[in-house]
């Protein structure tokens, strides 16, 4: 009811205020409902659905109330959803941690469940939490991006709809906007790079393969490794 009110009086000041306000609902599924649903294909521009891939990985780290797994609770509802937006303005979002280094068979296992607007992201917390990602686990991450990046070019010969939205380095983002195996973010920063090697050194690597291209507008930045484009930031001023 607070989300309803909340649009409710930015819907009322729109005019007055010369503005388009657009609004983005993250849920996790459990009180998902036919109601919530119709009111944000009505009102929001974009809604995230927070689910981690297969089942035995969601359900480790997302249990419901009672203890028990939430998986089956939420996929028939999250699927009813991204069919009721006709695939579009959604994404399925989940995170990964050290529990599912392999995490890309969990975006494969989210396309081939049917959703075509995924994001799969590195968790981000505290050293010291069991399923923190560590140094020691990029030789890996790596291996899976690049399975995860051959998989989609597979899809996308095969005439499979499939958006894959992602941050390489754990960090908070920008707004993803390129389909395929590349993640396009927009910084309203001149410096590109030294927000993109920040992210890196954080994990303590640096960027493999730094090219960089379009100067004019602002800056366009490509990263690729063994071929394929994994990490890819626009700036404009």
């Amino acid at each position: 009811e607070v989300v309803k009110q909340l649009v409710a009086y930015a819907r009322s000041i729109e005019k007055e205020k010369n503005k388009n306000f657009r609004f983005t609902l993250t849920t996790n599924g459990i009180l998902l409902n036919d109601d919530i649903m119709e009111f944000a294909n009505k009102e929001m521009d974009n809604v995230v659905l927070s689910i981690d891939g297969r089942k035995e990985v969601h359900d480790q780290m997302r249990p419901s109330r009672n203890g028990k797994g939430s998986y089956d609770v939420i996929l028939p509802k999250f699927l009813k959803f991204a069919e009721s937006r006709n695939q579009t303005k959604y994404y399925a979002r989940g995170t990964f941690t050290r529990n599912n280094l392999d995490f890309s068979e969990d975006v494969k296992h989210l396309a081939e469940l049917g959703f075509e607007q995924i994001s799969v992201e590195p968790v981000v917390g505290l050293e010291t939490e069991p399923y923190a990602i560590k140094k020691e686990d990029l030789p890996k991450l790596y291996e899976e991006y690049d399975k995860l990046a051959k998989y989609m070019i597979e899809r996308k010969k095969a005439g499979k709809a499939c958006r894959r939205f992602g941050d390489f380095f754990a960090g908070k983002k920008g707004p993803a906007l390129l389909p395929g195996p590349a993640a396009r973010y927009v910084h309203r920063s001149g410096d590109v790079s030294r927000v993109a090697c920040e992210r890196a050194s954080r994990l303590g690597t640096t960027l493999p393969d730094v090219k960089k291209c379009f100067p004019g507008m602002g800056s366009h930045f490509l990263w690729v490794k063994n071929g394929f484009p994994i990490w890819e930031v626009i700036s404009w001023r």
